[in-house]
């Protein structure tokens, strides 16, 4: 039904969603994918409090993978002003999670002084969190962006992570 929704493009099924979170949680992909397709700008801050409250309130909301999807929300559409909240979230999941959803939404919400202070230390991490601090690089300025990710790209010594660092290279830069 939810997929159905998204292809119609209808609103009407967003309220009932979100007040059944807890009910929906294994289908936490699809409610996501909904909610990204079906909110407008005049909506968005609405629906981002009831997920941000559906994490910190909710015993479903807790579960890694429940997580994951209500961060892909604001990985895929970025509401001003939830950076923090976001973030807060994804740093007391980082346990389960790694830091590749603070890399995402760093690259989402353009947090340029995040991704600077992985530069150092971004081999240190597991595959997953090292490609994705590599693609958040493509909010540093060009001209940094550019070097970072070509030294990146000819330190690294795994082909992903080059591939990565060549497509973060080349972003623009918006």
């Amino acid at each position: 039904m939810l997929r159905r929704a998204k292809q119609l493009k209808t609103a009407v099924l967003r309220d009932p969603v979100l007040e059944n979170l807890d009910q929906l949680a294994p289908a936490m992909r699809e409610v996501v994918d909904y909610l990204v397709s079906s909110v407008k700008n005049d909506t968005e801050k609405d629906v981002a409090k009831k997920l941000i409250e559906h994490v910190k309130a909710s015993p479903t909301g807790t579960l890694p993978f429940v997580v994951v999807w209500i961060l892909d929300f604001f990985v895929r559409r970025p509401v001003p002003g939830m950076y923090a909240k976001c973030v807060h979230i994804a740093e007391s999941s980082r346990e389960q999670l790694g830091i590749r959803p603070i890399a995402l939404l760093s690259r989402s919400y353009k947090q340029v002084q995040w991704v600077r202070s992985q530069k150092e230390r971004w081999s240190n991490h597991s595959p997953w969190d090292r490609r994705a601090i590599i693609w958040a690089a493509s909010v540093l300025p060009d001209d940094e962006r550019k070097h970072w990710c070509g030294l990146v790209r000819d330190t690294s010594t795994d082909p992903v992570d080059q591939a990565v660092a060549i497509s973060a290279k080349s972003a623009m830069n918006s």
